[in-house]
């Protein structure tokens, strides 16, 4: 929890697990989506991932492509490697957004340079 006070944006993620988990704190997923959301504002791209993939399956969450896409935006900005990916899936596919085949191209290769495998 002081990690995350002091602003520590991996501290997000793991306290954020914890919570998802009620792993030594009682389990709220509430909690570890403020945390995400919090974390993801902040500039994790861990964060803005994992609440991409919340929206984009619906857990805990409705199901929002639009709002999904947002926060692989925000991955992406951060350099997350599957963040980034899942955006150019988005933009080929047109899941949130238009289709954008040129989109898509440069964000999977910018994937590809971040280290992104599939």
């Amino acid at each position: 929890m002081k990690k995350v006070e002091a602003g520590d944006l991996e501290s997000y993620v793991s306290l954020a697990e914890c919570y998802w988990n009620g792993d030594g704190v009682k389990k709220s997923k509430t909690k570890a989506k403020e945390l995400l959301d919090e974390g993801a504002q902040k500039g994790s791209g861990e964060c803005a991932y994992r609440l991409g993939m919340l929206y984009e399956k619906g857990l805990t969450v409705e199901q929002n492509y639009e709002t999904a896409r947002s926060y692989f935006m925000l991955a992406a900005r951060s350099h997350h490697p599957a963040g980034t990916y899942k955006l150019a899936y988005y933009y080929q596919y047109g899941y949130g957004i238009y289709k954008d085949q040129e989109e898509a191209k440069k964000y999977y290769q910018q994937a590809k340079a971040l280290g992104y495998q599939e």
